[in-house]
């Protein structure tokens, strides 16, 4: 689960104007850009030339940073008075900061200067900074098509060992850590081609540094049997580089079998490679107005313990912060950063149903405002403190309610208005899944709109995380997963966070570091992207 200097930065250039600068600036003045990343220092980035004379000056310099959507990353931007014969700052006149997030997300920032009252006359009009998003970089993709030849799946009955059955072969696309096999991530999943042992499979794209996302990565094909109704079968599976791709090295490839050795009747030819252009996550964001929108639920199993022993995960202590609450104070401001206004629900899940057929999801009602949404994590853990005590917790441990309820919200969103809102589910829960088939089911109704799911470990030393049926909950991430009603799983929407991480301070990056690449592989594979 951990996976380290993953390769997901991209570029951004700005540029700065302002409105009004205070008379202290007439004689000479520059603006410099500073960036950081979550509870980290900031690092200069950028500094304007020099200007004088003039009060409403736009800046011809061009800002260039470096972006990750997952380090929620601020821009403080500062203007000093400058000495123009040495070239030195003289004072600071003031600063303001923005969140680049909110910068992507309007293509532009107009900020009211924070004036430093010992160095700015009062009384002057208001300071306006104008930072507009110069230029988003495309990313630069792979268009690749592949076709199988011999592919035959053979029978497990001992009795009729190598008896062919008919096969339905499609194939999973992934790139894995070399250094840590466990550390790997599906691309690409086709579709099954029905009673073919020379399927021709349709074309699909893959933003190319996501080939080399790790620091030494494995393409690997693994191809699958489409079985109705059973658990699909591996047929075979090979590797390659990405570099191998691009250099026409690698265009056959014969499978291997389970224990690695090949099988020389069945291969897998690209028929295609080619490079193309895309928009980046970040150009989808601010060129595409795709908007983000982040709900949290809260597991109130009864396997996180009995609500009054102090063991249990969410014991309610006046003088301290229970498990729950230490991590949703760690990543709620991240999280409530993903919404341009701020608001976050949150649901209680794994609820002692009221009724045979009742509900076992909750919404928690903001009891300080009387809000069904939250803005800050101190009223979160007020109405949460007060939902523990007045709720029974489910024998239950099922993540599928709360995971079709925020599905259900996509699916209405991107019926009434296409394209306009990407939402991520981010559930708090101490992992014991005592029956994972409806998870998996919702998880794959999920993947197919405009939803990714991440899941943060909870746990103490009383109950740790996946304490029971572990064996459930890794198959939550199996690639080839499919519902009960046979339909596959489209695209990868999980992310687990190692429950070894899940308290420290980096909680927050590892939480959303894969929702650019997930978002761009709903946008690009999806049917509203014509190439």
């Amino acid at each position: 689960m951990t996976d380290q200097n993953l390769r997901t930065l991209e570029n951004l250039e700005f540029r700065i104007a302002c409105i009004n600068l205070p008379t202290e600036a007439y004689t000479g003045c520059r603006v410099s850009a500073a960036v950081a990343a979550y509870n980290t220092d900031y690092v200069t980035a950028f500094y304007s030339e020099n200007v004088s004379e003039q009060l409403h000056p736009g800046f011809e310099e061009v800002g260039k940073i470096k972006y990750k959507f997952e380090l929620k990353q601020k821009l403080k931007l500062q203007i000093f008075a400058v000495d123009l014969e040495t070239n030195h700052d003289k004072y600071l006149i003031g600063e303001s900061v923005i969140t680049i997030q909110d910068l992507l997300a309007h293509g532009e920032g107009h900020i009211t200067l924070n004036r430093d009252p010992q160095k700015v006359v009062n009384n002057q009009a208001p300071t306006v900074i104008h930072i507009t998003i110069e230029k988003v970089n495309v990313e630069i993709a792979s268009m690749i098509r592949f076709e199988g030849s011999g592919l035959c799946f053979l029978s497990n009955d001992p009795k009729h060992p190598s008896k062919s059955l008919q096969t339905n072969p499609y194939f999973i696309f992934k790139v894995v850590d070399k250094m840590n096999a466990m550390n790997n991530h599906m691309l690409y999943k086709s579709e099954h081609v029905k009673n073919s042992s020379k399927p021709h499979w349709k074309a699909f794209f893959v933003i190319t540094k996501y080939m080399s996302l790790f620091t030494d990565s494995m393409l690997q094909i693994i191809v699958m049997n489409y079985n109705p109704n059973e658990v699909d079968s591996i047929i075979g599976t090979c590797s390659t580089t990405f570099n191998d791709l691009l250099n026409g090295q690698a265009l056959c490839f014969y499978l291997n079998r389970a224990n690695g050795s090949k099988m020389h009747d069945m291969k897998v030819d690209v028929v295609e490679f080619r490079g193309f252009e895309l928009p980046s996550f970040t150009k989808i964001i601010s060129s595409k107005k795709l908007r983000l929108h982040t709900t949290i639920g809260i597991d109130f199993s009864a396997y996180n313990g009995i609500k009054t022993d102090k063991g249990c995960c969410h014991y309610i202590n006046n003088g301290s912060l229970n498990e729950y609450q230490n991590v949703m104070k760690k990543t709620f401001d991240c999280i409530s950063e993903n919404d341009l206004n701020r608001k976050v629900f949150a649901f209680g899940a794994n609820l002692y149903p009221k009724g045979v057929r009742g509900s076992t999801i909750e919404l928690l009602t903001n009891e300080t405002a009387n809000l069904k949404y939250f803005t800050d994590v101190g009223a979160l853990n007020r109405s949460y403190s007060k939902f523990v005590m007045s709720h029974n917790f489910g024998h239950q441990n099922d993540l599928s309610e709360v995971i079709l309820q925020v599905k259900s919200m996509a699916k209405a969103n991107e019926t009434a208005n296409p394209g306009t809102v990407y939402f991520i589910l981010v559930i708090y829960t101490n992992g014991c899944i005592r029956n994972g088939t409806s998870t998996i089911n919702a998880l794959v109704e999920a993947s197919e709109w405009p939803v990714s799911v991440v899941i943060i470990p909870v746990q103490n030393s009383t109950h740790p995380f996946c304490d029971k049926y572990l064996e459930e909950f890794d198959k939550l991430t199996w690639s080839h997963n499919k519902h009960q009603d046979n339909t596959p799983l489209r695209r990868e929407v999980l992310t687990i966070v190692n429950p070894l991480a899940a308290n420290t301070d980096n909680v927050s990056e590892l939480m959303f570091r894969h929702i650019p690449r997930q978002v761009e592989e709903w946008f690009h594979n999806s049917q509203r992207l014509t190439h």
